[in-house]
């Protein structure tokens, strides 16, 4: 599925950094360890925000990184990551919190050894945020395994703008065990610059 028919062409309010990265990226943290999805159905929902076209370019990257989950495709995924970029995951179970990760170029190195069907895409528009060369994403996401609902949680990319465009560098997420997909996420939408 192309990033075209994945994100349906979103054409939503325009969305602004109304803090350092340094604060953002502490919000961020503080969202991921306390963050709670709302569910709702098994299908996306979207809020038509208007990104840029330097946001719209750093999605397409993000969707590039689904559609390679996806096809399992090492070569398309290895141009779109920063290889010695991590990835740390959170999950919890029983009550227990637990942490784990991942970089890029052994990420990319496994897909073709992945067995089954495997397919992510945000259950909302996430919200994009570039600042020069760097850029984050964030929002809600459903994954399935062999067509069933397996997850859902939250997605925080990292990306750099290289000489050969947007390259994911890393990343946190947020593992929740459900049927359904998150609706929406508790992020709060950022406010404008003055």
């Amino acid at each position: 599925m192309n990033s075209a028919s994945r994100l349906n062409g979103l054409s939503l309010m325009k969305t602004q950094p109304t803090f350092g990265l340094v604060g953002g990226g502490l919000l961020l943290g503080s969202l991921l360890l306390g963050s709670g999805c709302a569910t709702h159905g098994d299908e996306p929902h979207h809020d038509l925000r208007q990104y840029t076209a330097d946001e719209q370019a750093v999605l397409d990257t993000v969707q590039g990184f689904f559609d390679v989950l996806e096809s399992k495709d090492a070569e398309a995924g290895a141009k779109l990551m920063v290889p010695d970029g991590v990835f740390v995951n959170l999950r919890e179970k029983d009550g227990i919190r637990s942490i784990s990760h991942f970089n890029n170029a052994n990420w990319v190195a496994g897909l073709p050894k992945q067995t089954g069907s495997m397919w992510e895409a945000f259950s909302g528009d996430p919200v994009v945020l570039v600042e020069g060369n760097i850029a984050m994403v964030w929002g809600a996401y459903a994954f399935k395994v062999d067509g069933e609902p397996s997850h859902t949680g939250v997605d925080a990319f990292n990306l750099l703008r290289t000489a050969d465009g947007w390259r994911i560098s890393g990343g946190a997420y947020t593992v929740v065990r459900r049927s359904t997909v998150p609706r929406r996420s508790t992020v709060p939408e950022p406010k404008l610059r003055e």
